[in-house]
């Protein structure tokens, strides 16, 4: 197979002209079924053109574009994944086997040297992660400084081969799909095949290429871990903030912080794996000889359905929300140690700004209905007031003299209190810190509480200078021992006083 005939060949046309044949038949079938059912009285269903059925496709493409981390870069809160989209059901099953078996001719033939210098690349496996298949076209970028001196990035000098005409194919849905933009269509690509334990180190794509751009992963799923600062776990191995799983046949849009701000990479994956990622190349940094491919330029995006005003939202059109579980990555791997970043799971939250949309706020608990059935259970019950009236009040305290809670003439609380309540009763004088308002029985019961409490007081203040008298005086059993007992026959108490 020549590489003029791969060139002439559209292999996605032919695809999506056997689904349009599997997709008749399928339609011939179920009309048959309905006239069959209805006695051959039904009504045939119309057959849909091939522009129609692209246009039902593009309308259930689903995609994501919330995705959330939050860390701190330079002093602010920043979300590293602001830009990041990502979208399913883009090509078909038919359409991977064609993309993915146009990859593998495109593999031998490099091995065959059948295509120009420096286009296929296919390093020696000299350790874990290291090795994966490469195929440039476009433009050759230049990983590190070479043995010619050309520095990292776009090699101006150097003429790589033409994107392949499936590519162009690929290229032209994504833009007519509304994936990427009009104003960047993509002029280079680089193919990426992995086998068991390959990888890609973590890093940030060159401005020599403009944003946004994208990769297209088929074979397998992996994930692809973003952060702020990637560390290094092992040959292969990655630890990071947030790790987004890509599935098979999926589209991931890196734009914003996504692509500026955070680094990415790609864990060892651990089986075939095929990517292939379309990027536009900076005007200032293509090669001198390259042109623009007519067949990729004034590019017609699908016109995104009319949403009616109550019914769908602003979104439909441009693709429904795709469903997928994004993971914080543990140890030790791409399912890594979870890092400073914070994620919010999976509620829609678009990233407006630097630092994305606000979560939305939980809702509010409805409100109970105790007080509604209180108020009306209190309906027709006459309520008592809680305190009497103040005429009543006023009554009471005309009827019964009000004598002073401390008499005027109560001495200070200067004398010891001790010595008072040695003194019998009758001799306590008030002001003493014992002295009780004889006022009826009430007043008394309230003295003797009271009173019990002063004691139990004393009691303890006593009991606790015994005890610093007694330090350090344990060391001698010849020690002389005091017998004190408290007031009212308490409990005696021996007590060491270290003499």
């Amino acid at each position: 197979m020549s590489w003029a005939d791969m060139a002439q060949e559209d292999e996605l046309a032919a695809a999506a002209a056997e689904e349009d044949a599997a997709a008749a038949a399928a339609d011939d079938d179920g009309e048959e079924g309905e006239e069959e059912e209805a006695g051959g009285a039904g009504r045939p269903r119309a057959r849909l053109t091939r522009e129609q059925r692209e246009l039902h496709r593009f309308r259930n493409v689903l995609r994501k574009d919330d995705f959330i981390c939050l860390e701190r870069v330079k002093g602010q809160l920043v979300n590293i994944l602001a830009g990041l989209e990502l979208h399913a059901g883009v090509f078909s099953t038919a359409e991977q086997k064609r993309i993915v078996d146009c990859v593998y001719g495109l593999q031998e033939m490099g091995k065959r040297g059948e295509l120009g210098d420096r286009t296929y690349t296919e390093p020696e496996k000299w350790m874990r992660g290291k090795g994966r298949v490469t195929i440039q076209f476009g433009c050759c970028y230049n990983y590190a400084t070479d043995r010619k001196g050309n520095p990292p990035g776009i090699i101006r000098t150097f003429v790589s081969d033409p994107i392949p005409e499936l590519f162009k194919v690929m290229i032209k849905r994504l833009v007519r799909w509304r994936i990427l933009p009009t104003d960047c269509v993509p002029d280079s690509c680089i193919v990426n095949m992995y086998d068991p334990g390959d990888c890609i180190p973590p890093h940030i794509d060159s401005h020599d290429f403009v944003r946004p751009f994208c990769t297209v992963s088929f074979l397998s799923e992996c994930d692809i871990l973003f952060g702020s600062s990637l560390k290094i776990a092992g040959p292969g191995e990655f630890t990071g903030s947030f790790a987004i799983p890509l599935p098979v046949g999926s589209v991931l849009v890196i734009n914003g912080n996504g692509a500026d701000v955070a680094k990415h990479c790609v864990p060892a994956v651990p089986s075939k794996r095929i990517s292939i990622t379309f990027r536009k190349m900076d005007p200032a940094k293509r090669p001198f000889s390259f042109k623009d491919d007519p067949e990729l330029l004034n590019i017609t995006p699908l016109e995104a359905p009319a949403a009616p005003e109550t019914s769908r939202s602003s979104d439909e059109g441009k693709g429904k929300q795709l469903g997928v579980q994004t993971r914080d990555p543990g140890s030790r791997s791409s399912r890594s140690r979870k890092s400073k970043g914070r994620t919010t799971p999976a509620g829609k939250v678009g990233w407006g700004g630097i630092l994305g949309d606000q979560p939305p706020q939980h809702p509010q608990s409805p409100i109970s209905s105790v007080s509604s059935d209180r108020e009306r259970d209190s309906i027709g019950r006459s309520r008592e007031p809680r305190y009497p009236p103040s005429s009543d009040r006023e009554r009471d305290s005309v009827e019964r003299p009000r004598e002073p809670r401390y008499p005027r003439d109560a001495p200070s609380h200067g004398e010891d209190l001790r010595d008072r309540l040695n003194r019998p009763p009758h001799e306590r004088t008030p002001g003493s810190g014992v002295f009780f308002v004889n006022n009826g029985a009430d007043s008394q019961a309230r003295g003797q509480r009271m009173e019990h409490r002063q004691l139990q007081m004393i009691n303890r203040t006593i009991n606790d200078d015994m005890d610093s008298l007694s330090v350090g005086s344990h060391e001698s059993s010849e020690q002389p021992r005091v017998s004190v007992r408290t007031i009212h026959n308490r409990p005696r108490t021996r007590i060491n006083l270290g003499w």
